[in-house]
């Protein structure tokens, strides 16, 4: 519903993606070492056109302009999840070409959703893997366009790989 309203009165003419908090949410007892507010996220409680650098939108809760996401070559193929391999960070490089195209990203915080956290994500060997794919993402996106796209925002999970460990150990 919060899309929907969102939506049908924009705040600007030039959105191009809005986006909402997600929150950690398992079926099961989580391991005692597994964090899972690595898995939330949130840009705060007001209503407000993210500025570059500060990041964007969650991939899992977030609505793009169809029409403006094509016009800048939509997400890359070379990032995010496919098949077995964990990659991440397509909507933070698309992002990046949003704002370069002119474009502006929104944050709803009314658009709050929970994300389910299988027990399959909750071992490290999933963590790990993960970790490896954020950062192949993040070597992909520099490789590709600088440094300077977007990635300074990128709270990548190589953190709370380092911190699980830490508790483990």
């Amino acid at each position: 519903a919060a899309y929907k309203t969102f939506l049908r009165d924009p705040p600007a003419p030039n959105i191009a993606c809005v986006g909402g908090p997600a929150i950690a949410a398992s079926a099961g007892k989580l391991p005692p070492w597994f964090d899972a507010r690595s898995y939330n996220f949130t840009q705060g409680d007001v209503m407000r056109r993210l500025e570059a650098g500060e990041g964007g939108t969650g991939a899992g809760n977030c609505a793009y302009h169809r029409e403006r996401a094509l016009e800048v070559g939509a997400f890359n193929n070379a990032l995010g999840r496919i098949g077995q391999f964990l990659g991440a960070h397509e909507e933070t490089e698309l992002n990046s070409r949003l704002r370069a195209g002119g474009y502006e990203i929104w944050w709803l915080p009314a658009a709050r959703i929970k994300h389910f956290i299988p027990a399959s994500r909750t071992t490290l060997r999933y963590m790990l893997q993960a970790s490896f794919g954020s950062g192949r993402s993040q070597g992909v996106i520099v490789k590709a366009n600088g440094r300077g796209n977007g990635l300074s925002a990128v709270s990548a999970r190589g953190s709370g790989v380092a911190s699980a460990l830490l508790r483990i150990l």
